[in-house]
């Protein structure tokens, strides 16, 4: 069940409740003096900061080595100069493919 927050304007008092949703609706409307505070609730730095694991690193290595032209071959390929050769051999075929 969802927390409602509510405030009592004859008393000023603030608290927090459990409730149905349709307990909710009914208690506003029996109870005209309590108002209802909205919240916002923020949640800052997911996404970018995640550190993944080693085994999933190698898998993502693997992957990379068996498709040597993708973008995830470019940032989890080898960091070879054979490697690295290759690959701006392959880039430089399709910039040059794509022109004509």
């Amino acid at each position: 069940m969802p927390t409602y927050e509510f405030h009592n304007t004859e008393t000023g008092d603030q608290w927090e409740d459990i409730m149905k949703y349709e307990e909710y609706k009914q208690f506003l409307l029996d109870n005209p003096h309590i108002r209802p505070v909205y919240t916002i609730n923020m949640i800052s730095g997911a996404g970018d900061k995640i550190k993944t694991d080693s085994g999933f690193n190698d898998m993502l290595g693997r992957i990379a080595a068996a498709n040597p032209t993708t973008p995830l071959a470019d940032k989890h390929g080898s960091k070879g100069i054979k490697e690295s050769k290759t690959r701006a051999a392959v880039n430089k075929f399709k910039r040059n493919s794509s022109q004509q």
